[in-house]
């Protein structure tokens, strides 16, 4: 709405300029004239000083000017018709803010889908508003509602374009009243789910190697779409990897949220140990059931709307150098202190859990974690934390521990942590000493009286 006003302000100057040029109109001849009354003076007696009609001393600057004019009435006439609809325009505007007035209701459905796939976020989200409201009432032809779903198909299957969840909601609530066909249904249900796998693009030899499966869906906010997932063991060049965490079966509602399942191939897996430098490949793979509706268990025979199988090939490269580069930069020790907040439990057998919360460090950080009482020290995790303004946790466990009210905790840099990762590749180096953080005694079960 504004820039539609800026832009009527602009036209309605632009109108101006045009009037201005056809009320001047354009010279027919080279007669030379009066300014002030516009007399012709050609053919003025030599010697002559004044305007023969109004007295003005025709020998003063700019006291005569060349040329008669004609005005220009198809030019005068075009400003005059751009002046008033800016004019009117403006005045629209004007009238829709001050009374609040929503002109979204108003626009046909293929103006609100034009505006569905601009760039101003604002005006989009608007559209997409208004024709979810329309679907909600029911307000729509039937082939109208069909050339709104099948734009929401289209938007869902473009997978280079980030998804808009309000597509999802309009499908949703449709199929909810029973206004979508079975075909469209089947079709959302089954673009909906969307599966990365990742590993980390190079490991030093000997080392672990992260992976990654990230699920999320192109659907709407209130999520109706289920899965069952049953993957198979990651294997490199025919060795069938240990890592549990891929294989088995599991069931999930599909939901925009991306749910990542992270899990570390360790550097003793048969699969990777035997492993040369230079360039593998892993091999993955996912059998995927969608349903619109869940499933009670993985044996739960409801047939499904959709069926996917997926391999993943991933390359990584095997080096013999680190892969992880520690930076020492000792003016950063203070920032980097004050974005550590650890939180310290009594745990039973005197043990010490809790975790250590990592927030707006300054640089990446890799620290192997510490507990120190006296002379004494146990090691109670690690934790490889990104530049980030998100707080990220990290575990403390530290076995038979003997420690009272408090006790120091130790960062201290390490590479091992980061290649556990799936893209640090350079930490800050240095070490960080928290002296006397407190413990918390055990929480004990309480009961409630009835």
């Amino acid at each position: 709405m504004f820039l539609s006003a800026v832009l009527a302000a602009l036209g309605f100057i632009g109108g101006l300029v045009l009037l201005g040029v056809g009320l001047r109109g354009r010279r027919v001849d080279d007669h030379v004239l009066c300014r002030m009354c516009g007399y012709d003076l050609t053919g003025m007696p030599d010697g002559v000083k004044n305007c023969s009609e109004c007295g003005t001393d025709v020998r003063q600057a700019r006291s005569t000017k060349i040329g008669h004019r004609t005005r220009r009435k198809w030019l005068v006439g075009s400003s005059a018709v751009v002046l008033l609809l800016c004019l009117s325009w403006l005045a629209l505007v004007t009238y829709v803010s001050v009374r609040g007035i929503d002109v979204n209701q108003y626009k046909p459905v293929w103006l609100l889908l034009r505006e569905t796939a601009g760039k101003d976020v604002q005006v989009r989200d608007a559209a997409l508003a208004e024709l979810f409201r329309r679907v909600s009432a029911k307000a729509m032809p039937a082939g109208t509602l069909k050339a709104v779903l099948d734009r929401a198909l289209r938007a869902q299957a473009d997978v280079k374009k980030p998804w808009v969840p309000a597509w999802g909601d309009i499908v949703e609530l449709a199929h909810s009243q029973g206004q979508i066909s079975p075909d469209q249904w089947s079709l959302y249900i089954k673009q909906a789910p969307q599966i990365v796998f990742r590993v980390r693009p190079q490991i030093r030899q000997g080392a672990p190697l992260p992976i990654a499966r990230d699920f999320t869906a192109r659907v709407g906010k209130r999520g109706t779409a289920f899965v069952k997932r049953r993957g198979t063991a990651a294997n490199i060049g025919g060795f069938v990897s240990d890592d549990y965490a891929g294989r088995g079966l599991d069931m999930a509602m599909l939901d925009i949220t991306q749910n990542t399942h992270a899990s570390v191939i360790p550097s003793n897996d048969p699969a990777l140990i035997k492993l040369a430098t230079g360039r593998h490949t892993l091999n993955w793979s996912l059998d995927q059931w969608v349903y619109d509706k869940a499933p009670k268990d993985f044996a739960d025979p409801m047939p499904s709307i959709a069926f996917g199988h997926h391999d993943f090939h991933p390359e990584f490269e095997i080096v013999a150098e680190p892969t992880v580069t520690l930076r020492a930069q000792p003016e950063l020790k203070e920032r980097v202190a004050k974005s550590i907040l650890p939180r310290l439990l009594h745990l039973p057998g005197n043990a010490v859990g809790g975790g250590i919360a990592v927030q707006s460090s300054p640089v990446p950080v890799a620290f192997e974690i510490i507990l120190r009482r006296g002379d004494r020290e146990w090691k109670a995790g690690e934790l490889a934390a990104a530049s980030s303004p998100k707080q990220q946790w990290f575990g403390v466990d530290a076995k038979a521990a003997e420690f009272e009210d408090t006790c120091d905790v130790i960062l201290r840099a390490s590479r091992a942590p980061a290649e556990r990762t799936l893209d640090l590749t350079e930490v800050w180096d240095g070490e960080i000493v928290l002296k006397n953080v407190p413990i918390q005694p055990e929480r004990k079960p309480t009961t409630r009286q009835r």
